[in-house]
């Protein structure tokens, strides 16, 4: 079976194992790997980890990396792997009651913290620009 292959079944092994034991189970099936996969799948997430922390102050996709870096620490960490079944139903009610929420506001409302959001964003930008990347430039 090819890596990507493995991969592939790994991941719908992780899908179809129930919230709250899906990262004691993945860690279970991750034992029998050889050590230098533990070492580079480790390696890879602290990575993920401290790049997406840095993507969170800057534009880009700081979250997701965060968590698929986490994922694969705990994939060979026993605390890490009890910690993320511990928060991963939390984080799914919480998901759920923050779409119920979102789904019952009424349009106006949702549009007015959109604007919000993109005001803030923008603002943010203009500030970085102009304190951050012009003084870079002018220097």
């Amino acid at each position: 079976m090819g890596v990507l292959a493995e991969a592939k079944h790994e991941w719908k092994l992780f899908r179809e194992d129930r919230p709250g034991e899906r990262f004691s189970n993945h860690r279970q099936r991750m034992r029998d790997r050889p050590r230098g996969h533990s070492v580079i799948a480790v390696g890879a997430g602290a990575m993920l980890v401290v790049t997406g922390s840095v993507l969170l102050f800057i534009p880009g996709p700081g979250s997701p990396l965060i968590v698929f870096g986490f994922g694969l620490i705990a994939s060979h960490s026993k605390r890490m792997s009890a910690l993320l079944d511990r928060a991963e139903p939390k984080l799914r009610r919480a998901a759920r009651k923050t779409k119920r929420t979102w789904d019952a506001l009424p349009k106006r409302s949702k549009l007015g913290m959109i604007v919000g959001a993109a005001s803030l964003g923008a603002a943010s930008l203009l500030f970085m620009w102009k304190f951050v990347v012009a003084a870079y430039l002018l220097d």
